[in-house]
């Protein structure tokens, strides 16, 4: 959540940071974003996926989960930011559209208590022969 509460509250102060064109400020400003909320971001993001899958189907849903949202939404940014920066001719698009997928990633991880498994972190869910029978059928 920590991540998602940065992600909230440093874009302004980022693209001002950035406006200035003082290598440093530019610096420290990226250093915030990608340090701070994208590493807490990411840092968490192995432990909670796996507590949103039972241990069956952990490996393709976290797969899932992780992938098809970084193709659809990390691969459509930068094309949605040059489309509002286009609009707009300010980088306040930009970091209303930060500030927004900040906010669904703070409600969908509030959210997601509901959707984690009573047997997410429990291996004795996956039947003791499954890995012989996958072995065996792959």
């Amino acid at each position: 959540m920590a991540g998602a509460v940065l992600g909230i509250l440093w874009p302004v102060p980022m693209f001002l940071l950035i406006d200035t064109r003082q290598p440093v400020l530019i610096l420290i400003a990226l250093v915030v974003c990608f340090g701070g909320a994208v590493g807490a971001a990411m840092a968490a993001q192995a432990g909670f996926l796996t507590e949103l899958f039972p241990a069956e189907i952990r490996y393709s849903g976290v797969a899932f989960a992780r992938e098809i949202s970084g193709a659809v939404l990390g691969g459509t940014a930068p094309v949605i930011a040059t489309i509002l920066y286009a609009a707009t001719g300010s980088w306040w698009s930009i970091a209303g559209l930060m500030v927004a997928n900040a906010v669904i990633t703070l409600i969908a991880v509030y959210f997601s208590k509901h959707f984690r498994t009573e047997n997410s972190l429990d291996v004795e869910s996956v039947p003791k022969n499954e890995g012989q029978r996958l072995a065996a059928t792959g």
